[in-house]
């Protein structure tokens, strides 16, 4: 569920209201908060709102892994030609995560 909340905080051009949330992974608030927080938690900066929702406002600099199974999420539902540079990005990433163990 963290890694689908993450897909949809980075694709919203706005807030996610935590009742959309819940509703949409049929879970609790606290379950949805708790999430938020592992998020946080992991360097995601997350904006919480009231009566507003949820926003990400940055990212870490290093990619963890609900980064990348988010991104490849976002892979599968990519079906316009514009989404090519987030596929760029995230190949780009990888790659250099994995120079970075090499060192």
């Amino acid at each position: 569920m963290k890694e689908e909340i993450l897909r949809l905080l980075r694709s919203a051009d706005g807030y996610i209201s935590g009742q959309e949330l819940c509703n949409r992974f049929g879970v609790s608030r606290t379950a949805v908060w708790k999430a938020i927080n592992q998020l946080k938690e992991a360097g995601y900066e997350i904006e919480a709102q009231q009566n507003k929702g949820y926003k990400l406002m940055a990212a870490p600099d290093l990619m963890t892994e609900a980064e990348i199974k988010s991104l490849m999420l976002s892979l599968i539902h990519i079906s316009e030609p514009t989404r090519q540079a987030e596929i760029s990005y995230a190949v780009f990433c990888l790659k250099k995560k994995k120079e970075r163990k090499k060192e």
